[in-house]
């Protein structure tokens, strides 16, 4: 089943249309990384991490960090710092996942609401509710997604 998933054409990578994340991977690994965009990096960590190349999943998102740092790109370098975020969370680092996403939310505190507050918002969600059962951690977490039209109010507890 993972084949075949891994099989569908990537329609997120913007190296080309059509490409399987194989072919991505293939492509763009084989590359200096100096050479690739911010764009590249991040299609090729997706690509790395579907083939269960970690480490690379994991350097990739970190370039592609530092060329949005670099480029002044708050939104995406926003992006880049909560995909690390969820890399090191699943990968049992929670410290430094929490780091990732302390940056996120700081490129994002002087920008007007854009899909990358809610990216961090799911994030906090999702921080609040492994907390604990306590009502107030789900009162936190799922209130966190109320605000940006993630989930209705009537839906919660």
């Amino acid at each position: 089943m993972c084949e075949q998933w891994m099989e569908r054409p990537c329609q997120t990578a913007p190296v080309s249309s059509g490409a399987t994340w194989m072919d991505t991977y293939e492509r763009l690994s084989s590359l200096d990384p100096s050479g690739l965009t911010a764009e590249q990096l991040e299609a090729l960590a997706d690509a790395a991490w579907l083939q269960c190349r970690l480490d690379e999943s994991t350097a990739a998102p970190q370039q592609s960090y530092m060329r949005y740092l670099d480029a002044g790109e708050n939104g995406p370098a926003a992006r880049a710092a909560w995909r690390l975020f969820w890399k090191h969370l699943y990968g049992g680092g929670a410290v430094v996942a929490i780091s990732w996403l302390r940056r996120a939310r700081r490129h994002l505190a002087t920008m007007p609401e854009t899909a990358e507050h809610g990216l961090v918002a799911l994030a906090d969600a999702e921080l609040a509710l492994n907390r604990g059962p306590s009502d107030w951690d789900c009162q936190q977490g799922l209130g966190a997604l109320v605000p940006r039209g993630l989930l209705r109010p009537h839906s919660l507890p």
